[in-house]
């Protein structure tokens, strides 16, 4: 392949992904109660800070999905993308060893 075709490639991939992330953050923005709901649920915060949390998220992928598809400071949106697939699971992974096997609201409910 040559450089011009891998470029063309990795420039599709990440507006991809920043569709993906900007229709993550639409559908937790559908139904945000239940997000927050769910986050409290694990009883590690007040509801409160729970409704703070569950905002955060919905604004930080929609903040993502659009420097992605805007092709705007890539490295370290691709950076931050990795360090928020590495937390993403290993909270469901802990979810899962606690028994959880309802809907983690990943896209909405």
């Amino acid at each position: 392949m040559n450089r011009t075709a891998i470029s063309t490639s990795a420039s599709c991939v990440k507006v991809l992904l920043g569709f993906f992330f900007l229709f993550s953050a639409f559908a937790k923005f559908v139904d945000i109660e239940q997000l927050y709901v769910y986050i409290y649920s694990f009883n590690f915060f007040p509801l409160s800070l729970s409704v703070v949390i569950g905002w955060f998220l919905v604004a930080f992928e929609l903040l993502i999905g659009v420097a992605f598809v805007t092709n705007r400071h890539h490295r370290l949106v691709s950076l931050v993308n990795i360090l928020l697939l590495i937390v993403f699971t290993m909270f469901l992974s802990c979810a899962l060893w606690l028994g959880r096997n309802d809907s983690c609201h990943c896209l909405g409910e």
